[in-house]
């Protein structure tokens, strides 16, 4: 009864065929199957986009807010630019501004951006607690292209309040990729 089943095996190998070598083709066919799957999607994203602020800890003038010919200077970004160094970005980039103070502001002392140059300022608010929040949003950029976004300021407080405050910028691009930047202001 062995050499009955012994042969059917021999059998089966000599023809190409046995569960043992089906089972090991599949088990090496799987790797080259899951890469061929992940291939495209990895070439379809990676938008090549890199964000910076522009000039960070210039001297920037403050107008306040709410009264006319009340300026202040002080120190931060005169804006901030995104560098398209790969293929042409056709989507709406989203950019998250948030301006927040570094320690407890005294009183209602904050900072806000005022207006955007190239790119329309979306829900901008400043809470009592002095943080200031809004977006706005780039059409795309083209290939090898900078999208460069001037940025003005305000206070809000007493003319003899001073503060240090953290703006971070957070960029939602098309492809879902996050880029997060952070520079200093300071009201002198």
């Amino acid at each position: 009864m062995s050499e009955v089943l012994n042969e059917k095996v021999t059998c089966g190998e000599e023809s190409g065929f046995s569960r043992r070598r089906v089972v090991a083709g599949v088990a090496w066919s799987l790797p080259v199957i899951a890469t061929a799957i992940a291939a495209p999607a990895a070439a379809a994203s990676g938008i090549s986009a890199t964000a910076a602020f522009d000039d960070a800890g210039s001297s920037v003038a403050f107008p306040e807010l709410t009264a006319a010919g009340h300026n202040r200077t002080g120190s931060g970004p005169t804006g901030f630019h995104i560098t398209n160094s790969g293929s042409a970005i056709t989507g709406s980039i989203t950019v998250l501004i948030r301006i927040e103070p570094v320690s407890a502001a005294s009183g209602d002392l904050g900072v806000g951006v005022q207006s955007l140059t190239n790119a329309t300022l979306i829900g901008p608010s400043l809470s009592a607690t002095g943080v200031f929040t809004a977006s706005c949003s780039i059409p795309g950029i083209a290939s090898n292209a900078t999208a460069s976004v001037p940025t003005r300021f305000y206070y809000r407080g007493k003319k003899s309040q001073i503060g240090n405050f953290l703006m971070s910028l957070t960029i939602t691009y098309p492809d879902n990729k996050v880029e997060t930047i952070s520079t200093n202001i300071a009201l002198t």
